[in-house]
């Protein structure tokens, strides 16, 4: 079956009583040491990983930063035409509608913590079934664990503002304001993470703080604003347009994996980066808007830099990345954008390697 969606501009589950996944919230959502959980709540792996050219969706051009895929190990999530929260089942089948006019979402367990456009902040579980939690809070990226939610607004490049949303008592509080703006963030056990934008010599930043206070920490500096990081209790890994780059968590010196190439993203899974880069790409002005038209390939190593492996080749850039206990799933875009892409959400065995 391939049915066709739109995903908004930056491409792109319960309610009252439910209890939450102790481990964490989504599996795989970039990477975080909170969130990027192998199977998310715990249920019943896919048998197969066959969740191939199941949907097709179009973006606009900006590929990266992105609004990430996330899996609970049941289900893929994704934002569709006009926020269209959706979810498809691991193994495919047909998508369900969440909830609509959605801006950006995370996993808490078995429940999809959601912002609107119009500044709801919500909880939805499965279609008809959610709730409204607060409003006047217009989040453009939020992370998840077991107990809160994180969340950025306000991307202009003199302020930015960061709120948590405790998912017990249902309150929303700020947690920090920025004199910069806040883009991408992600959540660990112990930690805060969030990407900030360009400063005066045009490169953006990683910034670190304790979740129990507000103490800010720049832990990686010098970055291309085009960016993607993954987080787990030791290790910060970095994609850009130019290179994949990996160091401590807590900040320090950092190691270069991978230069000269246009990483699109990168997770960290069971101890091991996954991460997507461009391959092959071919300029024709004279085809479409003459933008280039690339392949893919996604690899996976160690967080040292060894053991480097090719596990497959895509057709098109993977823009983004999501893995539970069994499979990798990815967002995978289709020729030129005129502004919009077309791509498909494709799924693969995690230990499958390129023959």
């Amino acid at each position: 079956m391939r049915l066709v969606f739109i995903l908004t501009a930056l491409l792109a589950a319960g309610c009252g009583g439910k209890e939450r996944s102790s481990g964490g919230g989504a599996g795989g959502t970039g990477g975080s040491g909170a969130d990027a959980g192998q199977g998310g709540t715990g249920g019943a792996l896919p048998a197969e990983c066959t969740l191939v050219d199941t949907i097709t969706l179009d973006s606009t051009p900006y590929l990266m930063p992105v609004t990430p895929i996330r899996t609970d190990g049941q289900y893929v999530y994704f934002v569709g035409l006009y926020g269209a929260l959706q979810r498809v089942p691991v193994n495919g089948g047909a998508p369900e509608l969440l909830h609509e006019s959605t801006a950006a979402f995370a996993l808490s367990g078995t429940s999809a913590i959601y912002a609107t456009y119009l500044g709801e902040l919500g909880e939805v579980t499965g279609p008809g079934q959610s709730r409204r939690i607060a409003g006047e809070h217009k989040a453009k990226y939020m992370a998840a664990d077991a107990t809160s939610v994180y969340f950025s607004e306000g991307q202009t490049n003199d302020h930015g503002s960061l709120f948590s949303l405790d998912l017990d008592a249902l309150v929303v509080s700020s947690f920090l304001e920025r004199s910069i703006g806040v883009g991408m963030v992600e959540v660990t056990r112990d930690a805060l993470y969030w990407s900030e934008a360009p400063t005066s010599d045009g490169a953006a930043r990683v910034v670190r703080s304790p979740r129990e206070s507000a103490d800010p920490v720049v832990v990686a500096d010098g970055v291309d604003e085009r960016l993607r990081f993954a987080v787990d209790e030791d290790t910060l890994a970095i994609a850009t347009s130019s290179g994949l780059s990996v160091g401590p968590a807590t900040g320090g010196a950092r190691s270069d994996l991978i230069t000269d190439q246009d990483v699109r993203d990168v997770i960290i899974v069971d101890g091991q980066l996954y991460f997507s880069r461009t391959d092959a790409c071919v300029t024709d002005p004279n085809f479409g808007n003459g933008t280039a038209v690339c392949q893919g390939k996604i690899f996976r190593v160690a967080k040292d830099g060894t053991a480097l492996e090719l596990v497959l080749d895509t057709q098109g850039p993977a823009l983004s990345l999501s893995a539970d206990a069994r499979c990798i799933y990815w967002v995978e875009v289709d020729g030129q954008c005129h502004p919009g892409c077309s791509g498909a959400l494709h799924a693969a065995p995690r230990n499958s390697l390129r023959n």
